[in-house]
């Protein structure tokens, strides 16, 4: 069995559906844009409709950001921080490894923090690279 369907295991569309109508209650509004970044392959239902034979009485549906799906030439030289990191995450090659994780750790060098900001950041990645 693959990992992203072992994953894929986590995400509920149900819990996410509850977790917006709670947030939309307790914010007292109806403005609520569920965003879901998906880290690894998998088969997500994309949707959910609760209804009869007759009505759908609750049609919810979330923007998706697919990463391992984006191949991790569009955003190599990105200015966006969270996009360099994620770029291990992205589509590439295997004999690129190397070359992505690099250019992830460049980035952190071009994200206008200081040394101890850069610092932090790669102790972070070299955690998160192996967990």
């Amino acid at each position: 069995m693959k990992r992203g369907s072992l994953l894929s295991g986590r995400f509920s569309v149900h819990r996410l559906a509850r977790y917006c109508l709670d947030l939309a209650e307790l914010c007292k509004t109806e403005r609520v844009v569920p965003v879901v970044i998906f880290l690894h392959e998998g088969n997500y239902p994309r949707e959910l409709v609760l209804g009869g034979d007759r009505h759908a009485y609750l049609r919810f549906h979330y923007l998706v950001c697919d990463l391992p799906r984006i191949p991790f030439e569009q955003y190599r030289e990105s200015n966006n921080i969270v996009a360099r990191l994620n770029l291990p995450n992205m589509r590439y090659a295997p004999e690129q490894r190397v070359e992505v994780y690099a250019e992830a750790v460049r980035g952190t060098h071009h994200s206008g923090g200081g040394w101890r900001e850069t610092e932090q950041i790669h102790r972070l990645y070299r955690h998160l690279r192996w967990a």
